[in-house]
C-alpha cells in the first residue's frame, strides 16, 4: 500500500509540474503578449473598444475622407485605394493578423472587407458568389472618369455608405447639408443648415461618441465620449505623441474650401452587425465596417484574456503544489532520467530533428499559415526581411514557446543525469576512437563513405518518390516543381514497361540502402573481432596460453578463433610436456646430486684426515694434494649443478631487497683485489658516485658479478685490459664487462647455456657452468644477461630496473 501511495504522489507531483509550466508559458506569453500590444489598455478599458489607438486612427481617415467628400477632393478615392493611418494596425488575441480592412473602403457592400478571422468579400449572401476588386471599383467609377461621373460615383459611395448604422456622419459645405445617415435629416439634404445639433437627434445611449469639425468656425475638432469633452490638442502643438491626429494644432491647418465644411460623426457603443435584403437584385448584403471588426476582436480578446488569467492562476496553484511535493518530483525527474537513459541517443536526435521539422511545418502551415501562401502567390519569392517579420510572429507563439521549453527540459535533464553514459550503437559503430589497430581504423572509415552513399541514395530515393507522387496528386509547392521535373524528363519519355523497370530499380535501391544502414553494427563488431584475434595473437606470442579468444559462433571470425585457440592449445599441450620433460630433467639432477653428494662428502673428510697424516711418503702427499684438489673441484660442480637446475626450475629460494648496484660492485671488487693484483690484466672500472638503486637478491647477485669477473680474469689475453662499467638508463641500471678473449671463440654458440664452453679443446679444469649460473641468478633477481661476441671482444651486459630513489 505504500508503494503504491508513494508511486501515486510521484505521479501526482510530475503530473502537476507539466500541467502547470504548460500553463503558465501557453497563458502568460499571450497575456503579456496583448497588455504589451495594448498598452495596458485592455485592462483599463475592458469592453470600451473606443479607448483602442485604431478607434482613433479610424475616426482620423473617416474625417479626412469626409472632408474631402465636403469639398470634392480625392480623399475618399485614396481612402479606398489603401490609404491608411501612420498608427498602424490592430492585433487581436494570439497574435491573429490584424484588420486589414484598410485595404478597401470597408463601409461598402461591392468592397473588400476583412474581418478579424479571414479575407471576404462583401458581397452577395444568397448567391455565394464573389466579383472580382477591380469590377467593383469600375461599378463606382473610381479611377477618375471625369467631374460629372465622378458625382454619380460619389452619390453612389455615400448611399451605399450610409447602410452602415455604426457610424453616423453629417457633411455641411458652405451652409448645405449634402450627406448624412442620421434618419432624423434624411430628407433634408441639399439644404441649409440651420445649426441643428445631430447629436441630440440620436440615442445618445447607443452612440456614445461624438465628433464635431469646425462647429465653431475655428477650423478645429471637438470631441465627446460618454457626456465629457476630450482635450483634444493638448499644448496646441502636434507631434508624432499626439493622441489625435486631427486638423486645428498650431501646426496643423487647414485650407480656405476646408474652412467652409462643418462635419459630425457618432460612432455606436456597440458597433452590430448590418443586414439588407436586396432579394430582387443579388440576395443580401452585409455591412459591418471595422468598428464592427474592432469590438468583435476586443470582445474576443477579453474572453481570451480572462480564460488565460484563468489558466494562469491554475499554473501557479499547480506548481505551488508540484513544490510542496518535490521529493516526489525529484524521485519522477530521476525515473525519467533513467528512462531516457534507456533510449539510444541516435534515437532521440532523431526525435529532436522530428520536432524541429514539426515546428518547421507548423511556422509555414500551422500558426501563421498565410507565408506558405505569400511563397506560392510570389513563386517562391522570399525575402529576409518576410522571414525576420514571419519568425518574430512565430516565436511568440505560446505554442512554440511551450513546446520549445518541454523540449530543452528533457534535453538539460537528460545531459545532467546521463552525461558519458549515453548509448550510441549507431555513432560508437563509426567511430574509430577506440579500435587500436589500423586494420580496424581502415575498416570503419571505408564504410563510413558506403554508409554515407547508402543514406544519400535512401533520400534521393525517397525525394524521387515523394516528386513522383506530388506530380501525379498535387502536393507541395517545392516539391510539386521536383515532381515536374521528374515527370517531363525522366518520366514521360519512358514507356510503360521502362517505367516499371525504373520503379523496381529504384525500390530496390532503395532496400539496398537500407540494409546498408542495417549492417553497421555487423561491420563494428567484425572490426572488434578483428581487434580481438590480433590482441589474442600477441598473448599467445608472449606465452600466454591459458586463456582462449572466446567469440560468437555466428561472427564473421568465429572458425578464425575456433582455429587460434586449438593452434593456442597444442602448444599449451607441448609446452606442459617441454614443463614436465625440464621437470624431470631437474629432478634427475637433483636426486643424483643428492645421491654423489654422501659419498663425495666422504671422501673429502677422509682426504682430510689423510692430510694430518705424518711420514707419508713424498710421493704419498702428492697424491693426496691432487685428491683433495679433484674432489673439491667435483663437489663445486655437483653444488653448481644442482643450483642451475634450482633456479631454472624456479625453486632458486631469493630475498628481494633494495640494493645500491654501485655499491655491491665496489665491495665485490675489493674482495676480489687480491686475484686481479695477482693476474697480469688491468682492471678499468667506471662506476659512479650517485646511487643507483635496484631491487635484487644481494648475495645472488654478489655471486653473479664474482663469476663474470673471475671468467674475465682466467679467460682474458694476458696483459690485456678488463672493463667494467655501469652505465645509468634513466627507467635502468646497466652493467657491462668487457674483455679480449685469449682464444678464439665461437659466434654461434650460446655461451649461456650449461656445460658450453667457449673453447672446447680448453683443459683448464672449468665447468662450463659459470655463465649459466650468472645468467640463472639474474633472471631469479629480475634482471637479464645477455653475451654479445665479436671476433675476441667478450662482453657480458647485465641490466635491471631502476628504482626511484627513497625521499
Amino acid at each position: 500500500m505504500d508503494t503504491k501511495w508513494k508511486k501515486l504522489k510521484i505521479a501526482v507531483s510530475c503530473g502537476t509540474f507539466f500541467l502547470g509550466m504548460t500553463l503558465l508559458i501557453s497563458s502568460l506569453i499571450p497575456v503579456l503578449n496583448v497588455l504589451w500590444i495594448t498598452e495596458g489598455n485592455l485592462l483599463t478599458a475592458g469592453m470600451d473598444y473606443q479607448e483602442d489607438e485604431e478607434f482613433r486612427g479610424y475616426i482620423e481617415d473617416r474625417l479626412e475622407e469626409l472632408l474631402g467628400v465636403a469639398t470634392g477632393g480625392k480623399s475618399w478615392k485614396n481612402y479606398g485605394t489603401g490609404a491608411v493611418s501612420e498608427r498602424g494596425y490592430y492585433f487581436g488575441w494570439d497574435g491573429d493578423y490584424p484588420d486589414w480592412g484598410w485595404n478597401y473602403s470597408e463601409d461598402t457592400s461591392v468592397l473588400v472587407e476583412q474581418t478579424d478571422e479571414e479575407y471576404a468579400f462583401e458581397g452577395s449572401i444568397a448567391s455565394g458568389t464573389d466579383a472580382s476588386t477591380s469590377d467593383y471599383w469600375e461599378d463606382y467609377g473610381a479611377y477618375d472618369n471625369g467631374q460629372e461621373e465622378d458625382e454619380e460615383t460619389l452619390d453612389a459611395y455615400m448611399a451605399d455608405m450610409a447602410l452602415n448604422q455604426n457610424l453616423l456622419y453629417a457633411v455641411i459645405y458652405q451652409g448645405n447639408l449634402l450627406y448624412t445617415n442620421i434618419d432624423a435629416f434624411a430628407d433634408k439634404t441639399g439644404e441649409p443648415w440651420q445649426g441643428e445639433d445631430f447629436y441630440e437627434a440620436i440615442s445618445k445611449s447607443e452612440y456614445n461618441f461624438s465628433l464635431w469639425f469646425n462647429r465653431e468656425g475655428d477650423g478645429k475638432v471637438q470631441i465627446v465620449k460618454d457626456n465629457i469633452k476630450e482635450n483634444v490638442y493638448g499644448n496646441g502643438v502636434y507631434t508624432r505623441d499626439s493622441r489625435w491626429f486631427v486638423p486645428g494644432y498650431a501646426n496643423f491647418r487647414v485650407d480656405a474650401s476646408t474652412n467652409d465644411a462643418v462635419i459630425f460623426m457618432a460612432a455606436t457603443k456597440e458597433p452590430k452587425l448590418y443586414v439588407v435584403g436586396n432579394y430582387s437584385l443579388d440576395g443580401a448584403d452585409w455591412y459591418s465596417g471595422r468598428l464592427y471588426s474592432m469590438y468583435e476582436n476586443r470582445l474576443h480578446s477579453m474572453e481570451q484574456f480572462e480564460k488565460k488569467w484563468t489558466a494562469l492562476i491554475v499554473s501557479v496553484l499547480l506548481l505551488a503544489l508540484s513544490v510542496l511535493l518535490r521529493k516526489e518530483k525529484q524521485l519522477g525527474k530521476q525515473a525519467i532520467a533513467r528512462f531516457m537513459g534507456k533510449i539510444w541517443f541516435e534515437a532521440k536526435a532523431l526525435l529532436i530533428l522530428g520536432v524541429s521539422l514539426f515546428l518547421c511545418l507548423l511556422f509555414v502551415v500551422g500558426e501563421i499559415g498565410e507565408m506558405y501562401s505569400f511563397i506560392y502567390i510570389n513563386y517562391g519569392s522570399f525575402s529576409l526581411g518576410d522571414a525576420y517579420y514571419y519568425m518574430d510572429m512565430f516565436a511568440g507563439s505560446e505554442k512554440f514557446l511551450t513546446l520549445l521549453f518541454w523540449v530543452v527540459y528533457l534535453i538539460v535533464l537528460d545531459v545532467r543525469a546521463n552525461r558519458g553514459q549515453q548509448k550510441k550503437p549507431i555513432l560508437d559503430s563509426i567511430r574509430t576512437r577506440n579500435l587500436q589497430y589500423p586494420i580496424q581504423k581502415k575498416l570503419i572509415k571505408r564504410y563510413r563513405l558506403t554508409l554515407a552513399a547508402g543514406i544519400l541514395a535512401a533520400v534521393l530515393c525517397g525525394l524521387l518518390l515523394m516528386s513522383a507522387a506530388a506530380a501525379i496528386n498535387g502536393g507541395n509547392y517545392y516539391l510539386l516543381n521536383l515532381g515536374e521535373f521528374v515527370e517531363d524528363y525522366l518520366w514521360s519519355p519512358l514507356s510503360d514497361g521502362a517505367q516499371l523497370i525504373l520503379l523496381i530499380l529504384i525500390s530496390i535501391l532503395l532496400i539496398l540502402s537500407v540494409l546498408n544502414i542495417a549492417y553497421m553494427k555487423t561491420n563494428r563488431r567484425m572490426a572488434e573481432d578483428i581487434g580481438a584475434l590480433i590482441n589474442q595473437i600477441e598473448k599467445v606470442k608472449k606465452g600466454n596460453l591459458a586463456q582462449p579468444l572466446i567469440l560468437g559462433a555466428d561472427t564473421d571470425l568465429g572458425r578464425a578463433a575456433e582455429s587460434l585457440n586449438e593452434i593456442q592449445c597444442g602448444m599449451e599441450e607441448a609446452l606442459q610436456e617441454q614443463m614436465h620433460s625440464e621437470r624431470m630433467k631437474v629432478e634427475l639432477v637433483t636426486n643424483v646430486s643428492h645421491d654423489i653428494k654422501t659419498p663425495l662428502t666422504s671422501i673429502i673428510s677422509y682426504v682430510e684426515l689423510l692430510k694430518q697424516e705424518e711420514g707419508l711418503p713424498e710421493h704419498v702427499m702428492e697424491f693426496i694434494r691432487i685428491l683433495s684438489e679433484k674432489s673439491e673441484r667435483l663437489r663445486n660442480i655437483v653444488q653448481d649443478v644442482f643450483e642451475v637446475s634450482k633456479a631454472t626450475s624456479g625453486q632458486l629460494p631469493v630475498k628481494m631487497e633494495e640494493l645500491d648496484l654501485g655499491k655491491l660492485l665496489r665491495q665485490t671488487l675489493a674482495d676480489m683485489d687480491e686475484q686481479i693484483s695477482a693476474s697480469t690484466h688491468i682492471m678499468k672500472v667506471s662506476i659512479s658516485e650517485e646511487p643507483m638503486l635496484i631491487r635484487a637478491d644481494g648475495q645472488r647477485l654478489y655471486r653473479v658479478f664474482q663469476n663474470l669477473i673471475q671468467n674475465a680474469l682466467k679467460y682474458s689475453l694476458q696483459g690485456s685490459r678488463i672493463f667494467l662499467i655501469l652505465t645509468d638508463k634513466k627507467e635502468e641500471a646497466v652493467v657491462s664487462i668487457k674483455n679480449t678473449s685469449s682464444v678464439e671463440l665461437d659466434d654461434g654458440a650460446d655461451l649461456t647455456e650449461r656445460f658450453v664452453r667457449g673453447d672446447e679443446s680448453r683443459t683448464d679444469g672449468g665447468s662450463g657452468l659459470g655463465l649459466s649460473i650468472a645468467k640463472s641468478f639474474t633472471q631469479a633477481c629480475g634482471g637479464s644477461l645477455s653475451v654479445k661476441v665479436d671476433a675476441d671482444l667478450f662482453t657480458v651486459t647485465v641490466v635491471f630496473p631502476r628504482i626511484p630513489e627513497s625521499v
